[in-house]
């Protein structure tokens, strides 16, 4: 089988069904279901281009199938971030959700290390948290300047 020299979004969706394997059957997960828009809608936007018939080069086409599989597995981490682990009434069959979502955080890593192998960025789609610290805070100059025995007689 010869490396894909280009995708159209048909075609990269089902690379990125075939990439789930059987959890593409468990999640119930098809491309004429539109499971997989969203991943692809997302990969192009991080690759840079709305066009993924102009993805062409063998390097392109790695970056871009990295982009799709961290952006399937973060589709897949969402869609199970709900889900409970259970045991069927009847067959006593045991079914582990939380363990998709943790392999589906796990697989978004090692997406997310190929990607940065591959040159390509995925910060912009990182959340980071600030400390915010306000240095004209009128309540504390209210907390500094009262006088407890004042304010005390000063309610009463």
């Amino acid at each position: 089988m010869a490396a894909p020299s280009s995708y159209t979004e048909t075609t990269f969706k089902t690379y990125l069904d075939g990439r789930l394997g059987s959890l593409a059957d468990a999640l119930k997960w098809t491309v004429a279901g539109g499971n997989y828009d969203e991943a692809v809608n997302d990969a192009l936007l991080a690759y840079g281009t709305a066009d993924i018939t102009t993805v062409t080069s063998a390097a392109n086409i790695n970056l871009l199938r990295a982009y799709g599989r961290y952006f399937l597995w973060k589709s897949v981490a969402e869609a199970t971030v709900n889900e409970i682990d259970y045991t069927h009434a009847d067959s006593g069959a045991t079914y582990k959700h939380s363990q998709i979502h943790k392999q589906a955080k796990e697989m978004m890593a090692v997406a997310a290390a190929d990607i940065a192998a591959l040159g390509g960025d995925i910060s912009g789609y990182e959340v980071t948290a600030y400390n915010i610290e306000y240095t004209d805070d009128m309540y504390t100059a209210l907390d500094a300047s009262i006088d407890a025995d004042n304010e005390w007689n000063r309610v009463n």
